[in-house]
């Protein structure tokens, strides 16, 4: 039992390692975020020593978001689903400035409409959002805001995604959630390139080990 824990350790490290031998070299201070009433400020967040050593305790929490039985035209259960998304981000903000949700969905990786809207809201108040499926592959949507895993599962991906926040940091809030401006959702998608390449890599890597 012991090796095969010890084997499968080391393979999500490698997993993980690999992910990052092609993205964007990390910096030595990153963006986080802080609460502010309803919105997300930005603060910065050291990584990295001068001498490019990581920090020993990088200040990451990653939270999940996962799906629930679905009842239609039921505002009580929609409204409790919305409040679970923004209790989770508030909790993971003031835990630590570096903070992310693994989405864990149905086949593609979808939830219920009004979770992911509320996904959606987080993602613009800076809180990067990964989509999981519970079975088979996460579908690629290039018009959401999300990072799309792939095949890979929750472990895999809350690993890789503690990974990119230490990286990169979080992504850039928009100044207002009913109304993110054409400049500010592209800076977002800029931001998220990075994360979702990094998340492809390790997707790509996950299928050559269970070859």
């Amino acid at each position: 039992m012991l090796s095969l824990i010890r084997s499968l350790t080391l393979g999500l490290i490698a997993l993980v390692s690999s992910a990052f031998a092609s993205t964007p070299a990390a910096r030595q201070e990153v963006r986080g975020l802080r609460l502010a009433g309803g919105r997300t400020l930005p603060v910065a967040v050291a990584t990295q020593e001068v001498s490019g050593a990581w920090r020993a305790e990088v200040p990451v929490a990653v939270g999940f978001v996962r799906t629930s039985i679905w009842s239609p035209d039921d505002p009580i259960r929609d409204g409790a689903r919305e409040f679970e998304v923004l209790l989770t981000m508030a909790r993971l903000v003031k835990q630590a400035p570096l903070s992310g949700i693994v989405s864990v969905g149905n086949r593609h990786g979808r939830l219920q409409p009004e979770t992911e809207s509320a996904l959606q809201r987080t993602a613009l108040l800076g809180i990067p959002v990964v989509k999981v499926a519970t079975h088979g592959q996460v579908i690629h949507d290039e018009d959401n805001l999300f990072i799309e895993a792939g095949g890979l599962t929750e472990g895999p991906a809350e690993a890789v995604l503690s990974n990119c926040l230490a990286r990169w940091g979080a992504l850039p809030p928009v100044r207002n959630l009913d109304q993110p401006t054409a400049a500010e959702l592209a800076a977002i998608r800029a931001h998220l390139a990075s994360f979702q390449s990094a998340f492809d890599a390790a997707d790509a890597a996950s299928r050559v080990a269970l070859r």
